[in-house]
This record gives structure tokens, sequence and C-alpha cells, in this order.
């Protein structure tokens, strides 16, 4: 299963954005520190941090939903 997929998985349950963003941030850490075979791969290829990161929709979203439910306060999303 690909990264994204399994990130999709874990990330479906979980309904406060808070916990989304701390979820997906402790996900891609964790496989970083987990499969030394992954983190290789990505510094052979050169993949930056920035490719970790979900899609800027995707975080835009969990932002917005952050902001509404109260748990984030922002100027400007």
């Amino acid at each position: 299963m690909r990264l994204k997929e399994q990130l999709d998985v874990l990330r479906e349950p979980v309904h406060d954005p808070a916990m989304m963003v701390a979820l997906t941030l402790k996900y891609y850490f964790r496989h970083a520190v987990d499969n030394q075979e992954w983190l290789l791969f990505t510094r052979c290829v050169g993949l930056t941090e920035m490719m970790l990161r979900p899609s800027a929709p995707q975080l835009q979203e969990d932002i917005e939903r952050g902001v509404k439910a109260g748990r984030f306060r922002v100027d400007v999303v």
C-alpha cells in the first residue's frame, strides 16, 4: 500500500482537525525513522521534506476545519 493510501486509512476515522494535522506529521516522521530503506530511497532520489506534505488543498481543508472547530486561530488560512 502506498504511503498516501496508508495515511488516508489512518485519517479516515479522525474528525478533530488538530488531531488530523498531528496524525499526519507523526505518520511521516515515524515512517522515515522506522523504515531505513524508505529513508535511504528518499535521499538517493533527491526527495525533499516538501514532497512528504499532504497536498495544498488537503492542508487548507484541515486548517479551515480547525478554524471552524475553534481548534486553530489564524489571521489568514
